[in-house]
């Protein structure tokens, strides 16, 4: 392996008043750049930043002091000690594999690094500090930690009435207390510190305060080393948690203090891998390889694991750390085209253990420990459909399409068919609760999950789905067309009046402003001229602003969701240039709050300042739009895994003079695509060699 290049390794000095995350598979850590860990989040107000282990919380952050003198010469005062409040210098390091905060104070460099290993309910930190003075020996060097065990938002489990802390084995255990007897699965959950070496004194307490006031009903560790500059020894300190126990989380904690550079190392290298093995992409516009780089870890960044739910793509942090079907299946085309194949399958597994219980619906969110709180709607059924035939066709994975289609099969005709109708159009949910208003919705998005059922009945010989499948897709695209064109505002609406007149704006809960013309384009479900003047409309100042698609129509936020929507609807239809530019949008957002990250939302203005706290600043859909966007947009991939095919239609936009994608995982294939202004070349890397056809039938193989 080569080595990261500068650009994934970002130096900060400024605006570090703004949220980071580093993340493993079972456990992430969501802070400030300045290096510091205010109450954040809406979910569990003040509680969604600081370490977790899902399906628990067990710390809400960690603060440093430094001192030249012990503590106790003038009296333990406030003042005793001083804490390290906002650090100079913030790094997000080699593709966000570490970070780091650098200080300077009372004549030393004090760095601060933390890393979350990749499999670890764990998080690794190391401090360094060296004297700039020549006379100074020795610092007295505090690390307060404040434990605070809490369940998942919407677990359903009681939070503990109290915490605990003790000395044990070499560290420190943490656990939650409760006033009666309760079961196991809630009752047994702790965190665990361990550090090299130990501290020379330990102070535990409720009350024990840093830098922040803490509203938390948690416990204070605080650390206490005498610290000789001489020597130049890290301090190395690791938090872990675990629901089932203190010797789980001890064993964890010990492990990784035990493993802690080869641990740190095999991170970075995993992610170098990503870098350097998955799909990779140039081209003429630097920003776009850069942004598409990124988009790939942000992908690796969001699959989280619940030892009691499994693994899954998350929607976003800080609010969203847990599993959403829409968020699911938007992602899981970009999730294939980089090949985290089998991230793709276990994410739709995920979802589909609830399908299996629901008559093949597919739910909208379910947290960490199993608890749904949004059991979906109709659009979240029939994207799952789609998202489970795209990704056999790009795996060729036959035991995953044998266990999926039993749920695709009962979703669409026992659930979505079977909703009850009003002039022939199934009423569709504004919002995820069954409960919620129903009304005529532009069906595009249940043509995408008919017509993708269809497919797979033809590849099983389920001649029953197939047919009713086909036709009633059939009879929805007439329904788009016929009832949902609006000729005079020259725009797909989304939603029927009450006297089936077509209402263009999206008249409540959460989607696009103009999601009737966005759904039809991104399904390809329109007809050609009438969605050209569509998308035209929409490219305009009226929908789009320099940083995207309003949402809503007061015009406050933008979302890259929405651009991603719209570029991939214009591809779909031939308009190279015009999909390019909102693909532009996307990657303009990379690193809006945090270096690197993609976020849920941005103020049409692009002032960070402006960025709303209830937004994820990293979004699952907004880096995988940017890839599916520039994958489909320039090469339009169709594989055909079970039957050794693919399809291609290689596009430039205007200006370009090349484009490359490399390393793309085409089921057990790898294959490089080379594209210019004359011709477009591909490389066998490894593997099967398929047949690869252009969209014209011209065999290029």
């Amino acid at each position: 392996m080569s080595g990261f290049p500068s650009f994934l390794t970002e130096k900060r000095s400024d605006h570090l008043d703004r949220p980071y995350c580093l993340a493993g598979r079972r456990c992430y850590l969501i802070g400030f750049q300045n290096g510091r860990f205010p109450p954040w989040g809406f979910h569990t107000i003040g509680e969604m930043g600081g370490i977790w282990t899902h399906p628990i919380k067990i710390a809400d952050g960690y603060w440093l002091s430094l001192s030249k003198d012990p503590e106790g010469e003038e009296g333990y005062v406030t003042d005793a000690r001083k804490w390290l409040k906002g650090c100079r210098d913030f790094t997000l390091g080699e593709g966000g594999s570490w970070a780091e905060h650098s200080y300077r104070t009372m004549g030393c460099r004090i760095v601060c690094r933390n890393f979350v290993p990749h499999e670890e309910p764990a998080v690794g930190i190391e401090i360094r500090i060296s004297a700039e003075q020549a006379q100074l020996k020795y610092v007295y060097l505090g690390f307060l930690v404040r434990f605070h065990i809490l369940p998942v938002w919407f677990s359903g489990w009681p939070d503990p009435a109290g915490i605990e802390a003790e000395i044990r084995d070499g560290g420190i255990v943490v656990h939650g207390v409760s006033r009666c007897a309760v079961p196991l699965e809630y009752g047994q959950w702790a965190a665990a510190l361990k550090a090299d070496p130990f501290p020379q004194g330990v102070v535990i307490g409720e009350n024990l305060q840093g830098p922040e006031a803490f509203r938390s009903r948690g416990i204070s560790c605080l650390l206490k080393y005498r610290i000789p500059l001489t020597e130049g020894i890290p301090l190395r300190i690791t938090l872990a948690g675990d629901y089932r126990g203190e010797d789980y989380a001890l064993d964890h904690a010990g492990k990784l203090l035990k493993n802690f550079e080869a641990a740190q190392k095999t991170k970075t290298n995993r992610y170098l891998r990503i870098f350097e093995r998955n799909t990779g992409f140039q081209c003429p516009e630097k920003h776009l390889d850069e942004a598409f780089s990124w988009a790939k870890l942000n992908l690796e960044w969001l699959v989280q694991e619940s030892p009691i739910v499994g693994e899954g793509a998350a929607a976003g942090y800080q609010d969203f750390p847990w599993y959403f079907g829409v968020d699911i299946e938007l992602a899981t085309a970009a999730l294939l085209m980089v090949g985290f194949h089998d991230e793709a399958k276990r994410s739709l597994e995920l979802l589909s253990k609830v399908g299996e219980r629901m008559k093949g619906r597919i739910p909208h969110e379910i947290v960490t420990n199993g608890n749904v709180y949004s059991w979906g709607h109709i659009m979240e059924t029939t994207l799952f459909v789609r998202a489970v035939l795209d990704t056999y066709l790009w795996t060729g994975d036959e035991a995953f399409f044998d266990a999926m289609y039993p749920i695709c099969r009962a979703g669409i005709l026992d659930y979505v068919l079977a909703q009850r109708r009003s002039d022939g159009m199934i009423l569709l949910e504004y919002q995820d609760r069954p409960d919620s208003l129903r009304e005529k919705l532009c069906p595009s998005f249940v043509v995408f999950g008919l017509e993708a059922l269809a497919e797979m009945a033809r590849r099983r010989k389920d001649e029953e789905a197939r047919d009713v499948c086909t036709q009633q897709a059939a009879l929805m695209r007439n329904q788009v067309e016929e009832l949902f064109w609006d000729e005079a505002a020259g725009l797909y609406a989304t939603a029927l009046d009450g006297k089936s007149k077509p209402v263009v704006h999206f008249p409540g809960g959460f989607w696009p402003l103009q999601s009737g013309s966005l759904e039809a384009a991104f399904c390809s479900v329109a007809e050609k001229k009438r969605i050209e003047r569509a998308l035209s409309r929409i490219e305009g100042p009226e929908y789009t602003s320099d940083w995207g698609l309003f949402l809503t129509k007061d015009r406050s936020i933008t979302m890259p969701i929405t651009a991603g929507l719209a570029a991939i609807g214009e591809f779909n239809y031939g308009r190279i240039d015009q999909g390019m530019e909102f693909l532009r949008l996307i990657a303009k957002t990379q690193g809006h709050m945090m270096p690197g990250g993609f976020p849920e939302y941005v103020h049409p203005s692009g002032d960070p300042e402006k960025f709303h706290p209830s937004s994820c600043f990293v979004q699952l859909w907004s880096a995988a739009m940017l890839i599916q966007g520039l994958v489909w947009g320039l090469l339009r991939p169709e594989p055909d895994i079970p039957r050794g095919k693919l399809k291609v239609k290689p596009r430039l936009p205007s200006g370009w003079t090349s484009a490359r994608f490399s390393r793309m995982r085409i089921g057990r294939s790898i294959y490089s695509f080379a594209i210019d202004e004359r011709e477009a070349r591909f490389e066998h890397l490894d593997g099967p060699e398929l047949k690869i056809i252009s969209k014209e039938d011209r065999d290029i193989s």
